[in-house]
């Protein structure tokens, strides 16, 4: 019977850890830094909206040189907020 009630006993106080730290105040989470538009590769705008294999290579010649009424919509708005021009 000890064994049992050391368990349970073990049991919730593992939940009562469990929960408090669950309450406690987290950092807010990191804002990534924004790339320059010049060093970026045909992997980044691959991984953008809207640009798959056919286009990714036109799509991050487009957002070296800065002309991103050439992309897609979708892809228009997440380069503007990944990448600085």
């Amino acid at each position: 019977m000890r064994r049992e009630r050391a368990a349970a006993v073990a049991m919730v106080a593992m939940l009562v850890a469990i929960s408090l730290a669950a309450l406690m105040r987290h950092p807010p989470p990191r804002t990534p830094e924004r790339i320059p538009a010049s060093v970026c590769e045909t992997w980044m705008a691959d991984a953008l909206p809207g640009v798959g294999k056919k286009t990714r290579d036109a799509a991050a010649a487009a957002i070296r040189a800065g002309e991103l009424e050439k992309l897609p919509p979708a892809a228009r708005a997440r380069a503007r907020e990944l990448f600085v021009f």
